[in-house]
């Protein structure tokens, strides 16, 4: 599970994300929060999971992690026609990033609810995704921020950890244009929605992280689009023994203005 949700200007925004993994007994739990000038965060790969197996096409679910770090995704609806959803992750968070595993020292409660703007798309029969409006609140220690923007909703299944393939992920979202994409081998995948119905990405070329990087995607319909990339925020997560880079940014195609993240394991992340 993951749900984000980036400001227009990529100054602020979260990212949440819920990874359920019951016959390994094992969760991992990532919770990011990034203000202008500050990024807290908060990842572990080793929480407890229970030997429980979720009903993942079922209408109104729940993916839940109890304990000292406790999260809550619930989507509300069916996965192809869902209504909504609400996030609530509570953690001691690390202030900075790269942030190591386990507990910080900053309280930290982050609670968003998305709605769709469109049906979902699957990339494949396992994995579901949406981008939609987002309204969310991120408590510090005392401190209260809020967070609004368009944001991304995002469920998959299968039976082992990935992240044994290299990819570039893409999430770009602005009023009239929004784009969801994974470079990876042998076939990139995606989907843009415009002002018409979504049309598949069947290429995507990206240049390696930089503070600028310009991209080019190619259509279905042998259509392009061309882009730059700003990156804003940069922070970095624990995968395996390496750290996946991950960035929160803004974004240009022609006349459209978007922000969101772009994640990078396509350049084999870093030590």
């Amino acid at each position: 599970m993951y749900a984000d949700c980036v400001s227009p200007d990529g100054t602020t925004g979260i990212m949440l994300r819920l990874c359920r993994y019951p016959n390994q007994s094992t969760s991992w739990l990532w919770a990011f929060a990034f203000l202008p000038e500050k990024i807290y965060g908060y990842n572990d790969h080793y929480l407890p999971c229970p030997d429980v197996i979720s009903p993942v096409e079922e209408p109104d679910l729940t993916y839940e992690q109890v304990g000292e770090a406790a999260a809550i995704f619930h989507r509300k609806g069916s996965r192809d026609v869902p209504l909504g959803a609400h996030v609530s992750v509570t953690v001691m968070a690390h202030r900075g990033s790269p942030a190591p595993h386990g507990q910080g020292t900053e309280s930290m409660r982050i609670e968003a609810d998305l709605h769709p703007l469109h049906l979902p798309w699957r990339m494949n029969r396992y994995r579901s995704e949406w981008v939609g409006e987002v309204e969310g609140a991120i408590r510090i220690g005392g401190s209260d921020f809020k967070v609004q923007g368009l944001g991304h909703w995002h469920e998959q299944h299968q039976k082992a950890p990935r992240w044994q393939v290299p990819f570039t992920y893409i999430s770009l979202r602005g009023d009239d244009l929004s784009l969801i994409g994974s470079a990876m081998e042998p076939n990139d995948l995606g989907h843009v929605v415009g002002s018409t119905d979504p049309k598949k990405i069947i290429k995507i070329e990206i240049d390696p992280p930089a503070d600028h990087r310009n991209i080019r995607l190619t259509l279905e319909d042998d259509s392009t689009l061309e882009g730059s990339i700003k990156m804003i925020h940069r922070y970095l997560v624990p995968v395996y023994t390496r750290r996946r880079p991950g960035t929160l940014v803004t974004a240009r195609f022609g006349e459209h203005e978007l922000s969101g993240c772009v994640n990078d394991w396509k350049f084999g992340g870093s030590k």
